[in-house]
């Protein structure tokens, strides 16, 4: 037997939250309030933010599907703010392969990392010197994020930030609106950019066929 209230005895504030334009802006009045406390406490844009909004959102998505369907397009919406917070790869590597466009279908602006490509023709170390393999392990994992990436459509996807150019590799991702391209080089010690303009020539000649736009 059934525990749960009918709609004749329901509160009044029962029956708002559970119409879908109050839950709207019960949401995003959470969401504008957290960027305004972020945006004073993360000046510097090197700090995470995404583990504060995910705190602050993803147990608005588990009241219901109602109020599911309101918080995720907001909590996916710009996933990756700062440089401190993950790529769209590794957000989605621990997501179950079936639910991954679920939510990568709300993002609008995110970022990608570049990533290293096994080289078709073996390459000879230097007697004495041996893989590391460390290396090679997260070397393997960022080539099954960006293949794992192909697999994924971003529909909304407008702002694209391309992370750590480093590497001349950037994940095939299934977008048609991209507008605005962002390049965030890996920054050296002495505070100049770890890449020529030479090498981002190679990077940027992937992005009409990786990206379809």
């Amino acid at each position: 037997m059934s525990c749960a209230p009918s709609s004749s005895t329901k509160s009044a504030v029962q029956r708002a939250l559970g119409i879908a334009d109050i839950v709207s802006m019960v949401v995003d009045l959470i969401y504008d309030d957290l960027q305004l406390l972020l945006s004073d406490h993360h000046r510097c844009g090197c700090c995470p933010i995404w583990p504060e909004k995910k705190r602050a959102l993803a147990p608005l998505a588990c009241v219901n599907r109602l109020w599911f369907a309101m918080a995720i397009p907001v909590l996916w919406r710009q996933p990756c703010q700062t440089k401190g917070d993950p790529c769209l790869g590794r957000l989605l590597w621990h997501i179950a392969p079936a639910r991954r466009n679920l939510y990568a279908k709300h993002v609008k602006a995110g970022a990608v990392q570049t990533f290293r490509r096994k080289p078709t023709v073996p390459v000879r170390m230097p007697r004495g010197v041996r893989v590391d393999p460390e290396q090679e392990r997260r070397r393997l994992e960022e080539e099954a994020i960006g293949t794992m990436l192909a697999g994924v459509d971003f529909p909304k996807l407008e702002c694209l930030t391309i992370r750590d150019t480093a590497y001349n590799r950037i994940p095939q991702l299934g977008s048609q609106n991209v507008k605005l391209v962002l390049l965030k080089p890996h920054i050296e010690e002495d505070g100049t950019p770890g890449i020529r303009v030479k090498d981002i020539e190679p990077v940027l000649g992937q992005l009409p066929v990786r990206h379809r736009h």
